[in-house]
Order: structure tokens, then C-alpha cells, then sequence
């Protein structure tokens, strides 16, 4: 009985791709005709749509088309099986990203929120882990980010400053419960908005000079809701706490 076979153009639609990526694998060497007429018409049947699936499921999973011929060449159950496992690590790593990334879109939502209300609210006890305490006279450099291991995730992370009348210490929330915290309460703040480090120092300087120490500073992420380089710091008012 004669096997039926398609065109190339029915196979890409059968399988929703292109007709130039089925040639494309053709020349290399990945996918060929079942036979090619005097017409130069190339017909596909049952093993070569198998075989373009296949293609198509690694190309999903982010093989090159190279890659994808070294397996083919290789047909070695363990080879594909370690090309499996290895891509589906990826994969979980490339969903542990993304759920983080998640929760920081969560988090800037939650701060376009938090920039309407004239309190801070802390719902639970925030426990600090402090990273590096400097003279109050010495500024604030990018030494601070060889602490960590990610320092993006520093810049994005909220910063918790505790002023002192001559030193201040530079924090991170920490799960674990540490002598520095934070209890829980509504606290009014402060807004000090600068449009320069700079501008930004001599805003809080003043605003210290009249307030009673220590104080907290919070830097969070709600900075990247500023247009530009703009830098938006809250003081806590440490003494109104429900």
C-alpha cells in the first residue's frame, strides 16, 4: 500500500511553523524528504513529521540547531536523558527568576499604593541585619555593595539606615530575629525628595538637625516610581507607634 505523503507547505502548517524553517533543517541536515520529485517538489511522510516534532520540541526547550543535530547523531538514551535533565534545571532556575521578578512587580504595586497614604504601616516586627556602620560624616559608596553576593538585588532590596548623632548603620531585612527590629505599628513619616545625592544630603541633614535621634531611614524601591534619577528616602517618626 502506498505510504501518503504532503507538502512541505502542508507540513509547516500541520505542525505551525514556516516553510523556510523546514528547509532550513533540511540543509542542516536535520530533516529530510521522504523524496524530492523531478519538479523539485519535496514530499514528507509518518517518519518525518516524528522527526520534525522532535526538532520542534528541542528548539522549545532552547537547543540551538546544532545542538539538536549532535543529539540526533548521538542516539544515545543517556545523552538525550542528560540534555533532558539538564534543560529542565534550567528550567526551575528560570522559574525561581521569574517568581522573584514577580514579587518585585508585586512590590512596586504595592508602593504606588503606599505612596498615597500618609502612614507607614508595619504589620509585623522587621528584624535587621546590619550590614556596615560608618561615621556619620562618611558617606555612603559602592564598598557597601561587596557585601553581597548579588548587588543588584541590594539596589532593588528595601535599605533601612538607623541614624545616630555620630554614626549610622546600614541594614537589610533579615528572616531571622536579630536585636535590631522594627516593632510593628503605624509610624508618620517624612518624604525628602532630591533630585541629587547631593541635594539629597543637605535635605536630610536639615531635617536631622531638628529632629531628636535615632532615626530610620527607608529606602525602598518605591524609587524607580520617580521620573529620572530622582531619590526619595522616608524618616520614620520613631515616637508614633500604635
Amino acid at each position: 500500500m502506498k505510504v501518503k505523503l504532503i507538502t512541505i507547505s502542508e507540513l509547516a502548517k500541520l505542525f505551525g511553523t514556516t516553510h523556510h524553517s523546514i528547509r532550513h533543517y533540511e540543509e542542516k541536515g536535520l530533516l529530510l524528504p521522504a523524496e524530492i520529485g523531478k519538479n523539485g517538489y519535496r514530499k514528507y511522510g509518518m517518519s518525518e513529521a516524528y522527526e520534525l516534532s522532535f526538532i520542534l520540541f528541542m528548539r522549545e526547550l532552547g537547543l540551538s540547531v546544532k545542538e539538536i543535530k549532535e543529539c540526533m547523531d548521538d542516539s544515545s538514551e543517556i545523552t538525550y536523558s542528560d540534555r533532558l535533565q539538564n534543560k529542565k534545571s534550567d528550567i526551575r532556575d528560570e522559574i525561581t527568576r521569574l517568581t522573584q521578578l514577580e514579587e518585585k512587580i508585586d512590590e512596586q504595586l504595592v508602593l504606588t499604593e503606599e505612596v498615597l497614604q500618609q502612614d507607614y504601616i508595619i504589620e509585623q516586627p522587621v528584624y535587621l541585619n546590619v550590614i556596615k556602620s560608618l561615621e556619620l560624616e562618611e558617606p555612603m559608596d559602592l564598598s557597601v555593595l561587596e557585601e553581597f553576593e548579588k548587588p543588584a538585588d541590594f539596589m532593588m532590596d528595601k535599605v533601612y539606615y538607623i541614624v545616630r548623632e555620630k554614626s549610622y548603620d546600614i541594614c537589610v531585612e533579615t528572616p531571622e530575629i536579630t536585636e535590631t527590629v522594627i516593632p510593628k505599628g503605624i509610624y508618620s513619616y517624612e518624604r525628602i525628595t532630591a533630585e541629587t545625592v547631593e541635594e539629597c544630603d543637605d535635605k536630610l541633614e536639615t531635617f536631622l538637625m531638628a529632629s531628636e535621634l535615632p532615626v530610620i531611614i527607608i529606602e525602598d524601591n518605591s524609587r524607580f516610581l520617580s521620573v529620572g534619577k530622582q531619590l526619595t528616602l522616608k524618616v520614620l517618626d520613631m515616637t508614633y507607634n500604635d
